[in-house]
This record gives C-alpha cells, structure tokens and sequence, in this order.
C-alpha cells in the first residue's frame, strides 16, 4: 500500500506541474494515463490482498487468543490458589 500511495503522491505531483506549465503534450498526457492505470491495478491488488488477510483470520480458530490473550487478575489466582477461600 505504501507503494501505490508514493506512486500517487509522484503521479500527482507530475501532473500538478505539467498544469501548472499551461502546456502539455499528447506524449506527456499518455505518460499520466498509463501510470494513472497502472496505479490502479496496485491499488486493486492491495485491495486484494487486504480481503484475503482477512478471510484468513477468519477461518484461523487461533486468532481470538493471538488477539485478545487471556490475564489473569491477582485476585482470581488467590483465588484458584487457596481452596480456603471458597468454603
């Protein structure tokens, strides 16, 4: 992802100054589509890429514990620890 945002930062940045110049050429206004479409095909394959991550945490029974690992307070393990406490 951080490819396609510095490809986009750059592409813009091109263009800002070709406007700026007042004047472009068919060469240089082909050069921005290409990049422009090339551009989005990285963002589409980020985009992708996302999807699938997701999907995997979903169908990993081990991501509830990775995400959210279990504590213990102090008084649960006093507890757990002197069976006197419960009688």
């Amino acid at each position: 992802m951080a490819n396609a945002a510095r490809e986009a930062e750059k592409l813009l940045g091109d263009v800002a100054d070709g406007l700026a110049r007042g004047r472009t050429d068919a060469s240089e206004a082909t050069d921005w589509h290409r990049r422009a479409l090339r551009l989005e095909r990285m963002v589409g394959e980020a985009r992708s890429a996302v999807g699938w991550s997701r999907e995997s945490l979903r169908g990993n029974p081990r991501r509830r514990s990775a995400a959210a690992p279990h504590r213990r307070s102090s008084s649960s393990a006093t507890t757990m620890s002197s069976p006197s406490s419960t009688t």
